[in-house]
């Protein structure tokens, strides 16, 4: 389900924290998803999530 909506989350993701919310989401990303570095997009963002969701399972 999560590999079918990548398009769609990105795409999301990149435009509810364009701005202002960016720094916060990347903070966020940061402190929550252990594999995302300073400088992390969505498209990493995304990464770190599939991962964590793969551990998950």
């Amino acid at each position: 389900m999560l590999s079918g909506a990548q398009n769609r989350i990105q795409d999301w993701w990149a435009q509810a924290y364009d701005g202002v919310l960016g720094e916060r989401f990347r903070l966020e990303a940061q402190a929550s998803l252990p594999l995302v570095g300073g400088g992390a997009g969505v498209e990493e963002v995304y990464a770190d999530v599939r991962v964590r969701s793969t551990l998950a399972q």
